[in-house]
């Protein structure tokens, strides 16, 4: 959450709105559903949720590839059907897992927004997502000293990361390579090393 403020000082003029209206009711929405089901989600169902995802994302992805092959696809526009269910997923399995960007992505990216604009929204409502887990996880007792010590190791590297300055490539790459070590640990935890 301390590297959320942060990216939130940042960005803070380049997120989009029109799609903010719609993203953060699907925050709210996915961490109240995560809330309210975390007696019953297990870890292998929340793989398996996770993995379809990464699948349709996949495949949609591919299939829209070979569609537009040399043709230029116009970009779409947010909507609140895909928004609500995407976003909300995105939410949701970021609750259990932090891995909500497949299903956020799903939404976002065949809007194509420019580089900087997709960043600060994303930010922004990963960052709401994380602020509304908070009271969540604290009425679960989720919240030990082990894990806080943890969070605030965490925190200071972040930060410190955060510090220094990162070429736009190399910031791409990395966060390509966060997500492929996230999707791996998800299937097998000691794969993603």
């Amino acid at each position: 959450v301390a590297t959320d403020w942060i990216a939130l000082l940042k960005y803070r003029r380049d997120w989009d709105p029109a799609n903010m209206r719609i993203l953060v009711p699907a925050a709210f929405l996915g961490v109240i559903a995560g809330w309210l089901t975390a007696h019953w989600i297990n870890e292998p169902m929340l793989r398996i949720m996770v993995g379809i995802i990464g699948i349709v994302f996949t495949v949609n992805w591919w299939m829209k590839r070979q569609r537009v092959s040399g043709t230029n696809e116009l970009p779409r526009k947010p909507g609140w059907a895909r928004g609500l269910g995407w976003g909300g997923l995105g939410a949701y399995t970021s609750f259990f897992a932090h891995a909500g960007g497949p299903a956020y992505a799903v939404y976002i990216l065949p809007q194509k927004l420019p580089n900087t604009q997709y960043a600060a929204t994303t930010l922004i409502f990963f960052a709401l997502v994380n602020m509304l887990k908070v009271p969540a996880y604290a009425q679960l007792g989720q919240f030990t000293w082990a894990n806080l010590a943890t969070a605030a190791v965490l925190d200071a590297v972040g930060l410190s990361a955060l510090a220094r300055r990162i070429e736009d490539s190399a910031a791409v790459q990395t966060m390509e390579k966060l997500n492929l070590d996230g999707l791996l640990a998800l299937w097998h935890p000691s794969a993603a090393n």
